[in-house]
């Protein structure tokens, strides 16, 4: 059983167009008084908004595997670890805004 990477896209969209909207300020503004220093700034705002494509890729190639006798956690390419199933004492489902509100 694979986990998806729920809300993912959502949080890296918002931050690859604030990224863009950035880029977009500090170019114009560099322009007038340095157009090599501008262009450069606006090819490292890209090269970012590239590894947030990479960043959403790779947490949905690479996702959260529960089964053959392990958990597999993965982030991205960030880390893995894999534990095997009978290290875990409990699993509980993660607490929602819901059940805080009724306690």
């Amino acid at each position: 059983m694979a986990a998806k990477p729920r809300g993912l896209a959502g949080l890296l969209f918002a931050l690859g167009l604030i990224a863009t909207m950035e880029a977009i300020a500090v170019h114009l503004v560099l322009q007038a008084s340095r157009p090599r220093i501008a262009w450069l700034a606006t090819a490292v705002h890209a090269y970012g908004i590239v590894w947030l494509v990479a960043a959403y890729q790779a947490a949905r190639l690479r996702p959260v595997v529960l089964g053959g006798g392990r958990l597999l956690l993965r982030t991205s390419l960030l880390w893995t670890v894999d534990i095997p199933l009978a290290l875990l004492a409990k699993v509980e489902t993660p607490w929602t805004f819901r059940a805080v509100l009724w306690c």
